[in-house]
């Protein structure tokens, strides 16, 4: 939109009725997120045993408002507590953490540790097996898989998580 009020072109009024409804997204996701960012914006509480500090809990409302969040902050600023609290939200659930393999544990303890209430299950093998099962007979809140894993098991999950991005997306 700003290159073609630079740089007029000749457009199909399909493409410019397309363009002018992105356009109006963006500014609809971007008014959201200002009006989180302002100072007197009061932020979410997460239900958590450790209680998120303030920009923890502003980055998860990012992610829930926004349905994404691209949090690249430094070493120990908690990018782990702000992905637990987002997933606390029973709109981001089911959750799919993909870590390396080495942290599969790691964040299941964090997971009892921060959010005990949330049903976690780190998946064992790359071939799908039925979940209520390995739940103590419920469905996880939360599944914890490695990259490697995920291959198996993206027919089974796809139709879950892509029916959970387009609620957070409303």
């Amino acid at each position: 939109d700003w290159f073609l009020q630079r740089y007029p072109l000749k457009e199909q009024p399909e493409a410019r009725a397309r363009l002018n409804a992105l356009v109006e997204a963006y500014r609809g996701r971007r008014e959201v997120v200002e009006s989180i960012l302002r100072q007197d914006h009061p932020p979410l509480t997460f239900p958590m045993a450790l209680p998120a500090r303030e920009y923890q809990a502003v980055a998860a409302e990012l992610a829930l408002r926004n349905g994404s969040l691209l949090l690249a902050d430094d070493v120990g600023l908690g990018k782990t507590v702000v992905a637990i609290a987002a997933l606390t939200d029973a709109r981001a659930r089911p959750g799919l953490v993909c870590v390396y393999p080495h942290l599969q544990y790691q964040w299941e303890a964090e997971f009892r540790k921060i959010a005990p209430a949330l049903r976690t299950h780190v998946l064992r093998k790359g071939r799908p097996y039925d979940l209520s099962t390995a739940a103590g007979g419920h469905s996880p809140d939360i599944l914890i898989s490695t990259y490697h894993k995920l291959a198996g098991w993206a027919d089974v999950l796809a139709p879950r998580l892509a029916a959970l991005l387009g609620l957070l997306r409303q």
